[in-house]
């Protein structure tokens, strides 16, 4: 078996038992909260302390490290950069020939600007050379 598939494999290993990990937790604390409070109420604080910690890692992983208007103000530097490049009589030769060929490129250039702005020039470069 060659690396990528042990790697794929080990991770939904740990996947799967990080999963029974968390569902035993969650069902030795409501049995721990059970005396307290009654299997409704263990159950209710189990649900909502999952539901907090969810929350709370939703919110702090998906938080952006930057603010919209300084990505965008990237973006929309490279894409100048990328363009005035490039004469106006190209793009238009290209998209004659192969306008298919040229919405798609399109589409993948709006989505590595919004991927990866920095080495988005260099990928359109490339694609671009391709076309002529």
């Amino acid at each position: 078996m060659d690396k990528p598939k042990l790697r794929f494999a080990a991770g939904v290993g740990a996947a799967v038992f990080g999963v029974v990990g968390v569902a035993i937790f969650a069902m030795g604390f409501a049995y721990w909260v059970e005396p307290r409070l009654g299997w409704a109420g263990a159950l209710f604080v189990t649900g909502a302390g999952l539901f907090s910690v969810a929350a709370l890692m939703l919110f702090v992983f998906t938080r952006p490290n930057t603010s919209t208007q300084e990505e965008f103000a990237k973006i929309e530097a490279l894409t100048a950069e990328t363009l005035a490049e490039l004469p106006f009589s190209t793009l238009s030769s290209i998209v004659e020939k192969r306008p298919n060929a040229s919405l798609a490129v399109a589409a993948a250039v709006g989505y590595l600007f919004a991927k990866d702005p920095k080495s988005a020039s260099k990928n359109i470069g490339r694609v671009i050379s391709g076309l002529l």
